[in-house]
């Protein structure tokens, strides 16, 4: 396969890339056992609109660091990994004319081909009356039953619609979040003993480490703790290694779960008001709050989702002097160069004229390579000199 120039710049601007987000993953790994990774908030805000048979998801990350909702520069992508729309029951008719639709099987959706994706960047005037200009999909996507509808967005883009017509009262909307902190769902007992839902798992070593040290369980000379009631319930000891516990709650820890939003069809094509909507999060770290706007015709809900998520405008620097031996070791490594340079110039005048270089060197300048010039002065060293030159002249 011949190579042009521009796939092979695609190539390894690519690997440069994913160059640069393992190294940035490693970075943020090393700030959290420092205990010095920076977070921030950002909020996802999904616009559901109904308009006559038809449901149309939109979404926006907002940047809450000042209080201030304020369009952020990230991409929606970036923080969720999928969102899963399911009517569990509806009546799903006959209809499956799926004509100059193509099927894409890897997301289960049905796209329109003259249908082209649009980023909607402005916040204060949503667009929701063009309908070529966002994903659409039918009512015949993925049947799983005789009475279960899945319409799955997966493509990158702000917006998604789907057809309604036979929807039930209740749709519920599931938005898989990316979770680049690495956090993890506490069994109910970690809930319970630390008042909290979930965390990455340095921060509940830490967790660990502030109760047997407050509470006075933990021997600082051994590292041995002495478990209490609570903690006797939990791993079922009397007494464990404190450097163990990474390895103690790998079983304590859970994958975190879908945020699930209900909607009701109902109040979609009413005029009620938001609060009748029942708004359900597995996850104690996204916050979902609602509203209601309504715009002529159109009736516009919002849903928002509060994500913690690194903030890598702040990097901390955990190095001051960066990496010291890394340094020390590029010193080192310039220093041979030079040297071995300085050899091989010496070398190559040695092979050129081995009179003339040794005359210059040992004779003349009487100091190489650390010999003190008292050495050089030496009767008996200059007379092997001679003689090695008179040999060699031979």
């Amino acid at each position: 396969m011949n190579l042009t120039n521009v796939d092979i710049d695609k190539y390894f601007s690519k690997l440069d890339n994913a160059f640069n987000k393992m190294a940035l993953e490693k970075r943020l790994e090393i700030e959290a056992e420092h205990l010095k990774r920076i977070k921030t908030t950002k909020i996802i805000r999904f616009y559901t609109v109904k308009e006559n048979k038809v449901l149309k998801v939109y979404a926006k990350v907002f940047n809450n660091l000042t209080g201030e909702l304020k369009e952020d520069t990230i991409d929606f992508w970036e923080l969720v990994k999928r969102v899963v729309i399911v009517d569990e029951n509806a009546i799903i008719g006959d209809n499956t004319n799926t004509t100059n639709n193509n099927i894409n099987n890897d997301n289960n959706s049905v796209t329109d081909d003259n249908k082209k994706i649009k980023k909607d960047n402005n916040i204060t005037n949503i667009n929701i009356s063009n309908d070529n200009n966002i994903n659409t999909s039918n009512n015949t996507i993925t049947n799983i039953s005789n009475n279960v509808k899945i319409y799955e967005w997966t493509e990158e883009s702000n917006a998604y619609a789907f057809l309604v017509e036979n929807a039930s009262d209740s749709l519920k909307m599931y938005v898989k979040l990316k979770n680049t902190l690495g956090y993890f769902k506490l069994n109910r007992e970690l809930q319970e003993l630390f008042d909290l839902y979930a965390d990455s798992r340095p921060n509940v070593v830490k967790e660990f480490y502030k109760y047997v040290t407050l509470n006075k369980l933990l021997n600082h000379t051994t590292g041995e703790v002495t478990c209490d009631e609570k903690l006797k319930n939990i791993f079922k000891k009397e007494y464990f290694d404190f450097n163990d516990i990474d390895e103690m709650i790998e079983d304590k820890l859970e994958i975190i779960d879908y945020c699930t939003i209900e909607i009701s069809n109902n109040n979609l094509n009413t005029n009620d008001n938001i609060n009748n909507l029942n708004l359900n999060t597995n996850d104690n770290i996204n916050n979902l709050n609602s509203d209601n706007n309504i715009n002529n015709d159109k009736k516009i809900k919002m849903f928002d989702i509060e994500v913690d998520c690194d903030d890598i405008t702040q990097m901390p620097i955990l190095f001051e002097n960066e990496v010291k031996m890394m340094n020390k070791k590029i010193e080192g490594n310039k220093m041979l160069e030079k040297k071995l340079l300085s050899t091989i110039s010496l070398l190559e005048d040695l092979a050129e004229d081995p009179i003339q270089m040794i005359s210059k060197y040992l004779i003349l300048e009487k100091n190489i390579m650390g010999i003190k010039t008292v050495y050089f002065e030496d009767l008996n060293v200059q007379s092997a000199l001679f003689e090695l030159l008179m040999g060699k002249k031979e």
